[in-house]
């Protein structure tokens, strides 16, 4: 199973938990929050999208009564949910934080127009462009009970399954029913270790396995049933990860919601639902960094700083406890001797016990150190968990190491899954160590997330450079073939350009629109750094819109310069492009400007963008 013995662990965790501190006075008011809540449909996708807006240490309880009198609930934020009958949808939201959930509740009534018969809208979405599986995106994969969305027992993190070749896989739908599996470079699929197909790949080992296939083309199908939209495939269709035997029989998989960029599925067999997100987004095809050194920022306070040092050992082979490993400890750096094999996963804990550090639920943490091992290692866990409950924890991921090389682990913006943690416990398990096998534990360090830097964007203010002075149009230049014909229709309104592109254009550049400013070398400096967004907004995908900044006479010294790719149609797309700096290192002359060119765009684009901010960084 994903995650090995871990979602056993996890599955337990279905009772209540005792919880000290709780505030009355301090659980939220669900009125307060009404200007907050969006409730919206697309008519189009009979997609309902239910969001509570700056949310930070809140969260929502949904519940959606259905036409039929079927109540579905959620907490996810957002929540987003094809349903495939028309009728009136009444929505209550309860608002919870740490202290509890509100008694009160907002109420929405919303509307779908028509229930689903006609299945071209979601076959034109899905036959755009390949996907695969959104490894950057935190729970594109996951599982939990039957009848939710399949994330509450594990979620994965970014790039949590990179060496598995889950990522390099494309799925490919056509218009006309057809569905092509490319297994990509690593070649193969990702099964379940708890599946009896395939038993000639199962190393049995607790762990999930590689298979290795051939592109594979076969037929898939959009079907009603009940409230939900399913999509389905013959028997023994390949898909990136294969949960279990009935979805390998049988796979069918309910549509959560779809757009041009992001599908979200889940397999439910009755005793557990997997969660899937799809993406059409270029794939991210750098690997893991090089593990040899440390990449994150760690200038942040070491929350493991001066805590006391009480190490417990579980060391049983075969299942059979024997004498603890032996082990130095040497100001922060513990080496330990396993002279006997033990094969599996927690079959040799080394524990950090009773640090009494406390973690609070609403903040991220990071954690890193440094492991050496003189043999290979399948897969060494590392826990951050609550002392006398292994339920509540930050991580509790495995990851391999390369004999006779440093390997830096480190977990960036952490959460408490649940609750909080009281008293920090920190097992290190080597289950799976060969005979013989050293182990170096060193560097430990925990702290607060160190995340991006926030930009307190200033749109109208004096603060947002672009509003200074005037902008003229100095030149259009539309070419459809590189052949200039008449230029389009432009509207201007405040911080807000619109362009009206009745003609196609195929190659960058042949829809240029430049606009000058009365921004000098005094307000655009060279070496300082600026931060710069604006938002885009169009009723046609766009493969990319060239956004550059640059002095008026001199293309080569730019702030920006890049193509963005709109692929969502009427949704408003923000763009922020951080701490940039002028490219040659020289001041401007008098004149700046902004060159906007739209080349590839469909025939009959309207673009808007909008909201145009230059600021200095802080």
């Amino acid at each position: 199973m994903f995650g090995g013995l871990l979602i056993a662990g996890v599955m337990t965790a279905c009772s209540p938990e005792e919880y000290d501190g709780l505030n009355e006075s301090g659980v939220p008011q669900a009125s307060a929050f009404a200007g907050n809540i969006k409730a919206t449909v697309d008519q189009s996708l009979n997609q309902v999208t239910l969001e509570l807006a700056d949310a930070k240490g809140l969260y929502p309880y949904w519940e959606i009564e259905l036409p039929n009198g079927k109540i579905e609930r959620s907490t996810l934020n957002p929540y987003t949910k094809i349903y495939t009958n028309s009728g009136d949808y009444n929505v209550k939201v309860r608002v919870g934080n740490r202290d509890g959930l509100s008694d009160g509740t907002y109420e929405t009534t919303l509307h779908i127009d028509n229930s689903i018969f006609d299945f071209g809208k979601y076959y034109t979405l899905m036959s755009k462009e390949s996907w695969h599986i959104a490894n950057n995106e935190k729970g594109h994969m996951g599982c939990g009970e039957p009848g939710t969305e399949g994330l509450n027992w594990w979620s994965a993190n970014e790039n949590d399954k990179i060496d598995w070749g889950v990522y390099d896989n494309d799925l490919t739908f056509t218009a006309d029913n057809k569905y092509t599996f490319t297994p990509g470079e690593h070649g193969t699929i990702f099964v379940n270790t708890g599946c009896s197909i395939f038993a000639e790949y199962n190393t049995n080992d607790g762990n999930d396995f590689n298979v290795p296939v051939e592109e594979q083309t076969t037929t898939y199908n959009l079907e009603v049933d009940g409230d939900d939209l399913f999509l389905t495939f013959p028997a023994q269709t390949y898909f990136p990860y294969i949960a279990n035997d009935d979805v390998w029989n049988s796979p069918r998989y309910k549509v959560i919601s779809m757009t041009a960029k992001k599908m979200v599925l889940v397999s439910d067999n009755g005793a557990i639902a997997w969660h899937y997100i799809l993406t059409t987004a270029p794939r991210v095809t750098e690997e893991k960094p090089d593990q040899d050194k440390p990449q994150g920022d760690w200038t942040g306070d070491n929350l493991l700083a001066g805590m006391p040092i009480n190490i417990t050992q579980y060391y049983a082979p075969g299942w059979a406890q024997i004498a603890d490993a032996e082990y130095t400890a040497d100001n922060g750096t513990y080496s330990i001797s396993y002279p006997s094999a033990a094969p599996d996963q927690w079959q040799a804990q080394f524990t950090f016990n009773e640090t009494g550090i406390s973690l609070d639920p609403e903040k991220s943490y990071d954690f890193r150190v440094k492991i050496v091992s003189n043999n290979d290692h399948p897969g060494v866990t590392v826990k951050l968990t609550q002392q006398d409950n292994d339920d509540i924890f930050l991580s509790a991921d495995r990851h391999k190491l390369v004999g006779g090389e440093e390997t830096w682990i480190e977990l960036i913006d952490l959460k408490v899954n649940k609750d909080q943690i009281t008293n920090l416990k920190i097992p290190f398990d080597f289950g799976g160590v060969e005979e013989g096998t050293e182990v170096t534990i060193s560097d430990m360090h925990l702290q607060e997330h160190k995340g991006p830097k926030t930009i307190n964007w200033d749109l109208t203010g004096e603060k947002n450079l672009w509003l200074k002075g005037s902008h003229a149009t100095a030149s259009f230049y539309y070419a459809p073939g590189w052949a200039q014909i008449a230029d389009p229709e432009v509207e201007i309104d405040g911080n807000s350009y619109t362009i009206n592109l009745p003609e196609a254009t195929t190659d960058q550049w042949q829809a240029q629109w430049h606009i000058t400013t009365e921004l000098t070398d005094q307000d655009i400096v060279a070496g300082k750094a600026y931060d710069i967004r604006f938002t885009i907004i169009a009723n046609e995908e766009q493969p990319g819109i060239t956004f550059k900044l640059t002095e008026d006479g001199n293309d080569d010294n730019f702030l920006t310069a890049d193509r963005h790719a709109y692929t969502t149609p009427d949704e408003e797309q923000i763009v922020e492009i951080p701490g940039v700096s002028l490219a040659k290192g020289e001041n401007t002359k008098p004149g700046f400007k902004l060159a906007l060119d739209f080349a590839g765009n469909p025939a009959g684009s309207v673009v808007t963008i909008k909201d145009i901010i230059i600021q200095e960084a802080e």
